[in-house]
C-alpha cells in the first residue's frame, strides 16, 4: 500500500496519451475529441489518428515525434505531454516550458504558444480545448483552440480530467482525504458526485461505462453512465488502467504486474504480456503507461529485450515489439 500513495502521490497532478479521436467519434455529428480518456489518463505520451502515431520519444531526450506507419519523424525539440491531434494539428503540454499549452502542424509547421501558464489533462473537443492550470489553483478551464477566449470552468482544485465528448469527468479532494470522482457539463453547470469515499484514479469513459482503479479499495471499478449503478469489475488488486475497443487493459499485479485485459463485462481475463521476474540490479520491468491506439497496444517500461527504456508495442495481439529506444 505504501507503493500505491508514493506513486499516487507523484502521479495526482501531474499526469496528463491518446488513441486516434476519429475511432471514437464515427458518428454523424459526433463531438470531435483529440485523444480518448484511457490514453490521457496515462500522461498523454502518445495519441493516434488514424494511421498516425504522436508520441513523445525515448530515442530522441522526449522530443516529439510522429509515425506514420513507415517512418519515425522528428517534429519538434518540445518535451510533450497531454497530446491530442485534431486535423493536421498536434496540442500538447509543453514540459520543456513549465507545461505551457502549445500547437503545431504534423508537418513541423506553424508553432504556437497559446498558454502563459502551465496545464495539465489537455482535452481537445471541437474548437475548445479543456484542461487543469497548474499554475492557478488546478481549476478546470477552457481555452479556443486558436488560444482565445480563456475561462475557468470550475474554480476548485481537480485533477484527472477526461472526456467522452458529452461531460467532462474529474475527481477532486473531499472529507476523509478521498478523490472522488465527478461529473459536469461544459459550462460548469450540473455537477454529479459520481462515487463516495473512493480514491479514484486512471479515470477511462468509454462506450456506456465509465471505468477507475479505486485505490483505496484495490479493486478495479465500473459505473454505468444511465443508471450510475457502480460495481466491482475485478476485486483484485490492478495498476494502470485503460479501456478501448472492447477491453480494459491494466497491470495485474499478482503476476509480476505483467498487462491483462478483460471485456467491458469483467470476462475473458487474458494475458498481454510475459514479463520475466526481476534480474538484480535491474530497474523494474513492469510498465509505467499503457496506451491503446487503434488495436495496438503500447507501453513504457524498461524493457527485457534490449535492457533500456523503451515504448514497446503489441501489434493485435502479436509478439512485444520495440517500437522508440534510446540505448546508451
Amino acid at each position: 500500500m505504501k507503493r500505491v500513495i508514493a506513486i499516487i502521490a507523484i502521479l495526482m497532478f501531474i499526469i496528463t496519451a491518446c488513441n486516434g479521436s476519429s475511432e471514437d467519434n464515427k458518428e454523424a455529428n459526433a463531438p470531435i475529441l483529440g485523444s480518448t480518456s484511457g490514453n490521457i489518463s496515462h500522461g498523454g505520451l502518445m495519441c493516434g489518428q488514424d494511421d498516425l502515431v504522436a508520441y513523445r520519444s525515448e530515442a530522441d531526450s522526449w522530443s516529439l515525434y510522429v509515425y506514420d506507419g513507415q517512418e519515425h519523424q522528428k517534429i519538434s525539440d518540445d518535451k510533450p505531454a497531454s497530446i491530442n491531434i485534431v486535423d493536421d494539428t498536434i496540442y500538447f503540454a509543453n514540459y520543456s516550458e513549465g507545461f505551457k499549452l502549445y500547437r503545431i502542424s504534423v508537418n513541423g509547421d506553424s508553432r504556437k504558444k497559446l498558454t502563459d501558464y502551465g496545464v495539465t489533462n489537455v482535452n481537445v473537443i471541437d474548437d475548445s480545448i479543456y484542461y487543469i492550470n497548474r499554475d492557478d489553483g488546478f481549476y478546470l478551464s477552457k481555452i479556443d483552440i486558436n488560444g482565445e477566449n480563456k475561462d475557468i470552468i470550475l474554480e476548485e482544485r481537480v485533477g484527472g480530467l477526461v472526456t467522452d465528448g458529452n461531460h467532462l469527468y474529474y475527481k477532486k479532494p473531499v472529507d476523509n482525504g478521498f478523490f472522488d470522482l465527478f461529473r459536469i457539463d461544459f459550462d460548469g453547470e450540473n455537477e454529479v458526485r459520481l462515487t463516495n469515499g473512493h480514491y479514484v484514479h486512471f479515470i477511462n469513459v468509454v462506450e456506456d461505462y465509465i471505468f477507475y482503479w479505486s485505490v483505496n479499495e484495490q479493486v478495479l471499478r465500473r459505473i454505468d453512465k444511465e443508471t450510475l449503478e457502480n460495481i466491482v469489475l475485478i476485486d483484485t488488486n490492478v495498476d494502470y488502467v485503460n479501456a478501448n475497443n472492447g477491453y480494459v487493459y491494466f497491470l495485474y499485479a499478482k503476476d509480476y504486474y505483467n498487462i491483462y485485459r478483460v471485456d467491458y463485462n469483467g470476462q475473458g481475463l487474458m494475458k498481454v504480456t510475459n514479463f520475466p521476474m526481476m534480474k538484480p540490479d535491474t530497474p523494474s520491468y513492469f510498465p509505467s503507461s499503457i496506451f491503446v491506439i487503434n488495436s495496438d497496444v503500447y507501453f513504457r517500461s524498461f524493457s527485457h529485450l534490449i535492457e533500456a527504456d523503451a515504448l514497446s508495442v503489441i501489434r493485435r495481439g502479436e509478439q512485444i515489439t520495440i517500437f522508440d529506444t534510446r540505448i546508451e
